[in-house]
């Protein structure tokens, strides 16, 4: 598995990469990324 910044840092590439359509599911992905790292 990656660690949380190597998820922050695949997320921000992605910002970039693809520009403000991603960020309602940057939004999302962030939401579940905390529910799953809350639940370890």
């Amino acid at each position: 598995g990656a660690s949380r910044e190597e998820l922050y840092e695949t997320f921000n590439i992605a910002l970039i990469v693809g520009g403000s359509i991603v960020i309602p599911h940057l939004r999302y992905a962030f939401e579940v990324m905390e529910e799953i790292f809350n639940e370890k």
